[in-house]
């Protein structure tokens, strides 16, 4: 899904820059858009922190 393709670069945008609660967000949206997105669920674990 566009939307939820977008949501990631986003959240990866802000991993990189260590913004890890803005990330988590992100990646939480782009799941609620894709919730099919097997890539998401590891995302969402690293912005957590695990």
């Amino acid at each position: 899904m566009a939307g939820s393709f977008g949501l990631t670069g986003v959240g990866d945008g802000y991993m990189k820059t260590g913004r890890l609660s803005d990330a988590l967000r992100a990646y939480q949206n782009a799941l609620e858009l894709d919730p099919n997105n097997a890539e998401l669920p590891g995302k969402i674990a690293r912005a957590r922190g695990n």
